[in-house]
């Protein structure tokens, strides 16, 4: 109320439930995209041959994360 009579800003409170949302999906970016980098970081893995695919979806993790942050920054 105070900043409505004063004429200020009011934050949207859906616009902060979105943010928040966004923020859980670029961790959950960053999780997976650690676990495909100690995937790659093994010696003993046999996804050996699978290291060019694994490279590619951990470019498009990365690629998605900075579409987040530009999202987020937007809201």
């Amino acid at each position: 109320m105070k900043r409505v009579c004063l004429g200020l800003p009011t934050p949207s409170l859906e616009k902060q439930q979105c943010r928040i949302e966004l923020l859980k999906i670029n961790a959950d970016l960053g999780r997976l995209g650690g676990l495909f980098k100690l995937c790659l970081s093994e010696k003993e893995t046999p996804l050996q041959t699978l290291h060019p695919q694994v490279r590619r979806v951990l470019r498009e993790i990365e690629a998605r994360q900075l579409e987040m942050k530009t999202l987020i920054s937007k809201i």
